[in-house]
């Protein structure tokens, strides 16, 4: 991972622009540009297949990468999600979710444990959390599993910090500035 990202980075003839490279670790073999940026040397980062990153031209771009026989290389050359923004980023990163924590605000106790109910079944606790949450995305944790009560609060909130969630988190900074973003580059 290390050594790869120091030989990423080559600047393009004859424009102002630098690229990122992937592959090309094969006596021969030419590295292909994954990424390209209009200004500087662009601050990168990989982590589960993916490689993250950021300019000083305000953007964060994504590349897919795949192991090959004897290195990585970019696939997946369609649509990937491009975060821009007016200020110069110094720099991008990728950051597990289950690092980040989150400040919970008193909650009254729990009158009922974490259920679901239907007309014919009841899934009770110790199921949600062992055969079901860890299957749900985050979005749908936090949007419509989270607000259905105190008990469901708790439980999403040490969901998201469990260690088997493998989601990452974009963390991306300027000088006056941090975002973090899904995986999909969105705040």
């Amino acid at each position: 991972d290390h050594c790869a990202k120091a030989g990423l980075v080559d600047p393009l003839a004859g424009k102002k622009a630098w690229r990122v490279l992937a592959g090309g670790t094969r006596r021969g073999e030419r590295p292909e540009a994954a990424i390209e940026h209009e200004k500087n040397v662009p601050c990168i980062d990989i982590a589960n297949g993916k490689l993250i990153s950021a300019s000083l031209d305000g953007t964060v771009r994504l590349a897919e990468l795949a192991a090959t026989g004897g290195g990585i290389a970019a696939v997946g050359r369609g649509e990937l999600p491009v975060f821009q923004c007016d200020e110069a980023l110094w720099g991008a990163c990728w950051i597990p979710l289950r690092s980040v924590r989150t400040y919970l605000p008193a909650l009254p106790p729990a009158s009922q444990p974490a259920q679901w109910l239907s007309q014919e079944a009841v899934l009770p606790e110790e199921i949600l959390l062992t055969s079901v949450w860890p299957f749900l995305d985050v979005q749908t944790l936090t949007r419509q599993v989270q607000p259905l009560s105190s008990a469901h609060a708790r439980l999403v909130a040490d969901e998201m910090c469990a260690e088997h969630r493998q989601e990452l988190l974009a963390f991306c900074f300027s000088d006056t500035t941090a975002w973090i973003l899904d995986e999909d580059l969105q705040p």
